[in-house]
């Protein structure tokens, strides 16, 4: 293992890296730029492939969210993509490329005498300005080799914060949209907060629940009681509970059907069970004669109902309760703030 400190300029510091690997019998160099975080697993994996040049990308630092690659026609070849250009932050180049691009590198003497070839150089070509990561991967190409990217990696970059992402998932949540691309996250039991993030923003509802809440409901399991339905239902289905929804809307009922064919495998579906039911004196006129493990309280809307009628349902419930909208006035449950809006109780 190499690190070098103190070089201002990039370009320079990784064709320093390279000479030094060349002075070693090693079969191939991975470069690993300080802000990133990886799991150890992935840089095992990129020591693994047998492509020439081969990489992950990462979210870059920016308010929206985007990878570095030049994807250009990007191709499937098995579980990687050959694109037009990686970064350097987290790649791999075999001997066999090095070796190949510093025979034809133009090569500089350095202080201790040995000759550096220029593998990485920013240049302008055909009027585009290339930075020394993409342009390496151009020079590659043009040298007939392939540039490979691993996307199914999950990184962080560190900087005045930290960008975390996976680039699959960025471009399945493209693909299938923010709510489908959820439902499908928990499919996988790859769901973080940015995953209803997304979702929160492809909602277009203004009453949708926090990112956060929906996070919470993954650690219910087996029967859960609902007051309100809503995407938290979808989600919950999904992640494998027998949901019974309480819901006095028949508008909302009938759209949580809808979307419930809609998004959900029919085992998914099979799991919802909605019990239509018209609000009496501020809670609901009909409920479950079922034992529930968890309960979700989001319902009835304040100003149609009392939420704190909900703890008539209680004796039936021997687990966590979860409520948005900062709601915790249930009686004989203790709660644990999660952020303003959402409290986690446990009976």
């Amino acid at each position: 293992m190499a690190i070098l400190t103190g070089a201002c300029h990039v370009d320079d510091a990784r064709n320093l890296l390279v000479a030094e690997f060349l002075k070693t019998d090693c079969k191939q160099l991975i470069f690993v730029d300080a802000d990133l975080r990886w799991e150890a697993k992935d840089i095992i994996r990129l020591a693994e492939r047998r492509e020439d040049v081969v990489g992950g990308t990462y979210p870059r630092k920016q308010a929206s969210e985007d990878y570095a690659v030049i994807l250009g026609d990007a191709k499937e070849k098995g579980d990687v993509l050959s694109v037009d250009g990686v970064p350097t932050g987290f790649l791999k180049i075999s001997r066999y490329a090095i070796e190949a691009l510093a025979e034809k590198a133009e090569k500089y003497r350095d202080q201790s005498g040995g000759m550096v070839p220029v593998i990485f150089e920013r240049a302008v070509v055909d009027g585009v300005r290339f930075g020394g990561d993409i342009n390496f991967c151009r020079k590659w190409r043009e040298m007939g080799g392939e540039v490979f990217l691993l996307p199914d990696l999950t990184m962080e970059h560190t900087g005045s914060k930290t960008w975390k992402g996976n680039y699959e998932d960025h471009l399945m949540a493209e693909k299938l949209g923010g709510i489908r691309w959820a439902i499908e996250s928990i499919r996988r039991n790859r769901v973080n907060e940015t995953t209803f993030v997304k979702a929160y923003a492809a909602a277009g509802n203004p009453f949708v629940a926090d990112p956060t809440f929906y996070l919470s409901l993954m650690h219910l399991k087996g029967n859960v009681l609902e007051c309100g339905s809503g995407l938290s239902t979808l989600y919950m289905a999904a992640n494998g509970c027998e949901v019974y929804c309480l819901e006095h809307s028949r508008e909302w009922a009938q759209r949580l059907v809808e979307q419930a064919n809609e998004m959900l495998t029919d085992e998914e579906s099979s799991r919802i069970h909605i019990i239509r039911s018209d609000l009496v004196d501020g809670w609901y006129s009909r409920v479950p004669d079922v034992d529930f493990d968890g309960m979700v309280v989001d319902g009835p809307p304040r100003a149609l109902g009392n939420r704190a009628l909900c703890d008539r349902m209680l004796p039936r419930v021997k687990g966590m309760v979860i409520t948005d909208d900062g709601f915790t006035d249930i009686p004989g449950v203790r709660f644990e703030r999660v952020n303003d809006r959402v409290h986690i109780g446990v009976i």
